[in-house]
């Protein structure tokens, strides 16, 4: 990215799920220097990261010093924007540590934009319980039951909902 002098604005997506104890050390230095500096942080987690206390706290940490945190059942690809004008992406999006590229392009960075609003009004704001359905379902169920009938197997659902496989048997139970 740019110097760190121009940024503004950061939204991202963190479709890891719980993230380490050193991940998460290593992030807070930096986040706190961007939001004591203005930048706005808007960051859209997975639901299941609500169930991992290690990684909760660390977004209730970034919501208490002024960014802002929401929740969804499942996320297109890990992302980050940065002042509407940089997009860094897995260059393989089931894994995001073989490398990023880094994409200026207009209408592709236009493009990821509207995909993160449409995510980010769609999300639970991290303070609000996940809402359900007509039918009882939590939005995890929900998208559980979609990758189901897509043909995932229950390895594929995991990883995307970043569970345990064990866990997604429990709820398809």
């Amino acid at each position: 990215f740019r110097s760190h002098e121009r940024q503004h604005l950061v939204l991202s997506f963190m479709n890891g799920g719980a993230q380490s104890a050193a991940a998460l050390d290593a992030g807070r230095p930096l986040d706190r220097q961007l939001l004591e500096r203005g930048v706005s942080i808007r960051t859209v987690i997975l639901d299941s990261v609500r169930n991992d206390p290690l990684t909760f706290s660390y977004a209730r940490w970034l919501t208490d010093l002024g960014g802002q945190v929401r929740s969804m059942p499942v996320l297109p690809v890990r992302m980050t924007i940065v002042d509407r004008e940089q997009v860094m992406i897995p260059i393989h999006p089931e894994n995001s540590r073989a490398g990023a590229a880094l994409l200026r392009g207009t209408g592709v960075v236009a493009a990821m934009c509207a995909l993160f609003e449409q995510t980010w009004s769609a999300a639970t704001p991290l303070g609000v319980a996940a809402p359900r359905d007509e039918q009882g379902l939590n939005r995890q169920e929900v998208a559980l039951l979609r990758l189901l009938a897509q043909g995932d197997t229950d390895e594929v659902i995991a990883r995307k909902l970043a569970v345990s496989v064990r866990t997604v048997r429990r709820i398809c139970a």
